[in-house]
């Protein structure tokens, strides 16, 4: 007759678990039939000044993170460019702007109409660089930031505007 049991894995980054135990008529677990743990020192580069070592995997993770980001940024300037067609321009007529004219353009559009091909030159640029996405530090209760406070004085300056239009 074979006995039924059920087995139990534990795999994580560093270390390997397994449990076998065994199981009565009812499928209730009984007595621990085999057991056993590994656990794997995680590799390590040498550490400078006698510290802890970086993993190695920090290198490889670095690189997947930055082809990552370079990849869905050209992918948005991509899926941008294919509307060229679509409007009516021809993608390689458009004059490359390098940064000169956008905030112009941007502050022009609030109140008058633009080329095409100089608003498609817009939407590149805010395609290619979208905001911050880092993290800031988390302040006490009722201490003010130093971009809180220059969110502030901004907010006065703009009174009226958009900030493209800035």
């Amino acid at each position: 007759m074979v006995m039924p049991y059920r087995l139990a894995l534990d795999i994580g980054t560093a270390s390997l678990g397994l449990v076998a135990v065994s199981l009565d008529e009812r499928g209730e677990p009984g007595r621990i039939l085999y057991s056993d743990l590994r656990i794997f020192s995680e590799p390590l580069l040498p550490a400078k000044a006698g510290g802890v070592g970086e993993p190695k995997k920090a290198a490889r993770r670095l690189a997947r993170q930055a082809r990552r980001l370079n990849e869905r940024r050209s992918r948005r300037l991509r899926r941008i460019a294919h509307l060229a067609p679509l409007i009516g321009l021809d993608a390689t007529a458009v004059h490359a702007d390098y940064g000169q004219h956008i905030h112009g353009l941007r502050a022009l559009a609030v109140h008058q109409r633009i080329e095409l091909s100089d608003f498609l030159n817009v939407l590149l640029k805010l395609a290619k660089r979208r905001g911050y996405g880092g993290s800031f530090r988390v302040k006490g209760e009722g201490e003010e930031g130093k971009v809180e406070s220059g969110i502030k004085q901004l907010r006065q300056r703009l009174e009226g505007m958009t900030l493209g239009e800035w």
